[in-house]
């Protein structure tokens, strides 16, 4: 049973034990996600911060066990399915045509005002340049 008080509140020292009594529970179910050891740490450290983002929808009505290991199930699923989602955006990235999705990155709306005001000033002095200059 935990303290829940404490718990809400967000007691730095409460969490800090609920995370060392715990601890394991969440490495046990995070390992059934990860693709490899630092990937579970950090399935393990995002469930923890979820866990202190939540704690106030946590009503003690059940036991803290099971309510963990579903926010920590919740918190995996989420990943893999963000993981899952990026690989098919790669995928047909490449199927585009696009090059290597890797080197992708959204257009920076500057550079896109830049290069069309210097292509606003080329068509003008063209514009300039007399019939034998062209």
């Amino acid at each position: 049973m935990i303290d829940l008080g404490k718990f809400r509140r967000g007691d730095r020292a409460y969490l800090e034990e609920l995370v060392r009594a715990h601890g394991n529970l969440v490495h046990l179910v995070a390992q059934g996600y990860g693709k490899d050891p630092d990937h579970i740490k950090d399935l393990f450290q995002e469930t923890w911060m979820h866990v202190f983002q939540k704690r106030l929808t946590y009503r003690g009505e059940g036991s803290f066990e099971g309510w963990l290991q579903r926010t920590t199930t919740r918190v995996c699923i989420s990943d893999f399915r963000h993981r899952k989602a990026h690989r098919k955006a790669q995928e047909r990235m490449g199927q585009e045509g696009r090059g290597d999705a890797q080197h992708w990155k959204e257009k920076d709306p500057m550079d896109e005002a830049d290069k069309r005001e210097t292509h606003l000033k080329l068509h003008r002095a063209l514009a300039q340049l007399s019939n034998r200059e062209h």
